[in-house]
């Protein structure tokens, strides 16, 4: 969980975050 919320403040593979999660 703590990868998504990293990734999470990237926009750009926000939809890629959503996914892995």
């Amino acid at each position: 969980m703590s990868t998504c919320i990293v990734n999470r403040a990237k926009l750009e593979r926000y939809v890629l975050n959503i996914k892995m999660c």
